[in-house]
This record gives structure tokens, C-alpha cells and sequence, in this order.
């Protein structure tokens, strides 16, 4: 119900067609449209049988408003025997990139003599070894056998049937139902390792407004996650580095978690940086002598208590700035580490520090 303009609106339509002994061949989806004022397709099933009225076929289709025309989503194919029970369940996907089906997967059915259903057997499709694999299994006689897999990290434990478990290992549980039939499940749990604790290498002490590079161990199976107090991750130099631009001064802190090819999670590092405290300077450092701001974008602050020549160079050693000037424009120069030299009118260096160019 609509409150406005108080009256029943559309929402959505479907349409049925069914052939000549009462199958079900086609089924149409379609939404209103409030914008357009009309309907619009949503999505197709389409049905097949054999002789016997099993169906054999469904085709999933999903409308695409851009070709104006149907795409494949889902097919399921079906297979019977001869006594017309239902042996073999594959399905589908549309996989667009490649422009035709590829399997999803597989349930293969067994029976008995008289008809009962006695196996179930439910396989997933892997593209790499490009075959099915086996998902579960379920057995049906006077009871019922269900067998499953999972895997935890190491210090993990799994709730499973009542009771947590945490050793690798085989385990079964047995129920009994009050008409004497049984039920038995099993699983096969796997504890896969977590990443080994590591240290972070780099500089504890540092200027303010400094950047430094940090790294962890090295190993193609890990991957890590960098988490920064009192400053910012510029870039990644490689999988197991981080370059930061550190702030003010004040206690910095790193964080870094692994991660490995199990998605098992390591206990975090920690380092502590000691910023703008540190005689480990590779700078020339005046107290009387302020630039800002640090970093920069259109001008340059020098507050200086004497005559002084400021001049701007790039990592690589090349001259790209002389001022004299109180404030200087930089928001021609590119992003970027520079380096900044304050000189008295004689060439005696008074300060050397580095900016960052936003």
C-alpha cells in the first residue's frame, strides 16, 4: 500500500507457461518500474522433460538492461534411471569473461533394490586441478552417515555437536532416535599453523616530520597489515616494508599483523619511535630557525632571526630554489621528498632539514 497518493501500486509480476501434459516450461519475473511507469523483465526460467516427465533441464536467465536482451545465469541438468529415480544433479554457472558454462556442482544419487535412497555424494567444482572434488557424503540405510572437514588455526577451537575441539584428528558422535535408527556424523579437523612471531626492523628514534622505511621478515607466504600512531604510511616500497612520514613530537607507534596462505593471523608486533628526541640526526638542526608547514603544498614559512638564503633541493642533489624571501611559492614543484638548506649570507650552513610536497 502506497500512502501516497493512498492507492495499491504494482511491485511484481509473474507469468507461467506449461506444455501440453501440465510440465511447467517457462517462467518470467518482471518489476514495475516507477520512474518508467511500466514493467520490466527480471528474470527467465526455462524447463525440459524426458518422455516420462522428469525434468532434465533448467535455464536461469537474468535480464540485462544494457544489452536489452537475456543472459545465461544457472543451468542444472538432470539424469534418471531406468526406474525414472534421480541419479545425478550437475549445475552450472555463466561465467561472462569466458563466454560459456562452466560447472559449479555435482550430486550423485544411489539406491537399493526397492527403491530407497542409500548414498549421497556432493562435489564442488576446483579450475585448478580443473575437476570436481569431493564436498560431503551421506549415507542412508537404518542410519544416517554424514562426514564433513574443517580447519582451524592453532590456538583455535571448534564448536561442533555439543563440544569444542581444538587437536587435529578424526571424530565421530552417535545419536540414537527413540524408533532405533541411528544418526552418525564425523568431521576431519585440521589445526593449520599460525605465522611465527616477528620483530620490526628500523629506526626507534627519529626526527619530527621525518620519513623513515620499516620492514618485517620477507616470506612469499605472508602478507601483513601496517597500523600507524603519530604518523603516516606513504608507500610500500615492497610485500614486507613500509615507508612513513612520522609526525610531531611525541611517541610514534607501529603495529603489524601477518597474515598466511591458511588466513591464520600472528600475534601483533609493536615498535615504539622516540620522535624529534634523537641525536642520530642526519640533518643540520637550528632551534632558532622555523619552516612550516612541513608538508607543504603552495608556500614555504622560513621565520629566521637573521639575513638568510634558503635554497630547495631534490634527492638526487639538484638546485631548484633560491629565496630570500620570508614566504616562497612551491606549488610548481612536483610531489615529493626535498631537502631544505638555510644558509647566512656568508654560506655557513645554519639548517638542513627535509620537507615532503603534498
Amino acid at each position: 500500500m502506497d500512502s501516497n497518493p493512498n492507492d495499491w501500486v504494482y511491485s511484481n509480476k509473474y507469468e507461467y507457461s506449461y506444455d501440453l501434459v501440465g510440465n511447467r516450461t517457462l517462467y518470467l519475473s518482471f518489476k514495475w518500474d516507477l520512474n518508467l511507469n511500466g514493467w520490466i523483465k527480471v528474470q527467465k526460467n526455462e524447463y525440459s522433460y524426458d518422455l516420462d516427465g522428469n525434468q532434465t533441464l533448467w535455464i536461469a536467465y537474468k535480464w540485462n538492461s544494457y544489452l536489452n536482451d537475456w543472459v545465461y545465469s544457472t543451468k542444472n541438468e538432470y539424469s534418471y534411471d531406468l526406474e525414472g529415480e534421480q541419479i545425478l544433479e550437475i549445475s552450472n554457472k555463466w561465467d561472462l569473461n569466458l563466454d560459456d558454462w562452466i560447472p559449479n556442482r555435482k550430486h550423485e544419487y544411489s539406491y537399493d533394490l526397492v527403491g530407497n535412497r542409500t548414498l549421497h555424494i556432493f562435489y564442488w567444482w576446483d579450475s585448478n586441478p580443473n575437476d570436481w572434488i569431493y564436498y560431503s557424503k551421506d549415507y542412508y540405510y537404518n542410519y544416517h552417515y554424514n562426514t564433513e572437514s574443517e580447519a582451524i588455526c592453532q590456538g583455535d577451537s571448534l564448536l561442533w555437536q555439543g563440544s569444542y575441539y581444538k587437536t587435529m584428528g578424526l571424530y565421530l558422535t552417535k545419536y540414537t532416535s527413540i524408533a532405533g535408527c541411528e544418526s552418525i556424523y564425523e568431521i576431519n579437523l585440521i589445526v593449520n599453523p599460525r605465522p611465527e612471531s616477528f620483530e620490526i626492523t628500523g629506526p626507534a628514534s627519529v626526527p619530527e616530520n621525518e620519513i623513515q622505511i620499516y620492514s618485517v621478515p620477507s616470506d612469499s607466504t605472508i602478507s601483513y597489515i601496517w597500523s600507524i600512531t603519530n604518523g603516516n604510511t606513504i608507500s610500500y616500497p615492497s610485500t614486507n616494508s613500509a615507508e612513513i612520514l612520522w609526525g610531531i613530537i611525541d611517541p610514534g607507534y607501529i603495529y603489524v599483523v601477518s597474515t598466511n596462505q591458511y588466513g591464520c593471523i600472528s600475534d601483533t608486533a609493536k615498535l615504539e619511535v622516540n620522535i624529534g628526541s634523537t641525536d642520530a640526526r642526519d640533518i643540520v638542526n637550528n632551534e632558532n630557525i622555523k619552516i612550516y608547514p612541513n608538508p607543504a603544498n603552495e608556500n614555504l614559512v622560513v621565520l629566521c632571526n637573521e639575513d638568510f638564503i634558503m635554497e630547495i633541493y631534490d634527492l638526487s642533489g639538484r638546485k631548484l630554489i633560491v629565496s630570500e624571501k620570508k614566504e616562497t611559492d612551491i606549488s610548481y614543484l612536483s610531489k615529493g621528498i626535498y631537502l631544505v638548506k638555510i644558509v647566512d649570507k656568508k654560506g655557513a650552513l645554519l639548517l638542513e632539514k627535509k620537507i615532503v610536497i603534498h
